[in-house]
């Protein structure tokens, strides 16, 4: 898959970013960051569109959204209050968590 760095350069300074990304450091894990993001951003704004409409019951749209606004408020917010280095996590230890989550929610 080709990147377009330009404009994930442009989308992360739309963000506020500072990371730099250029192509022979295309720091991957960051451009998929800013390309969720923006996935979640469009989500918000379809689903907006939507309802203005479409008639009837829309349970699972409306639930839809409300995950979306509150992973942009919980974004923004680690953004704002996070103190640390900008080095990656071990994936072993994020999936670890993962299936600790998994088994607190079943065992509720």
């Amino acid at each position: 898959m080709k990147i377009n760095i330009k404009k994930v350069q442009e989308l992360a300074r739309e963000y506020g970013c500072l990371n730099e990304i250029t192509a022979k450091n295309p720091n991957k894990l960051f451009i998929k960051a800013v390309l969720q993001r923006k996935v979640l951003d469009l989500v918000c704004e379809f689903s907006n569109e939507f309802v203005k409409f479409r008639d009837g019951n829309y349970k699972l749209e409306s639930d839809i959204d409300s995950k979306a606004k509150e992973l942009l408020n919980l974004i923004k917010l680690f953004s704002t209050t996070r103190a640390g280095t900008d080095g990656v996590i071990d994936a072993k230890y994020v999936n670890k968590f993962m299936e600790f989550l998994v088994i607190v929610d079943l065992t509720i």
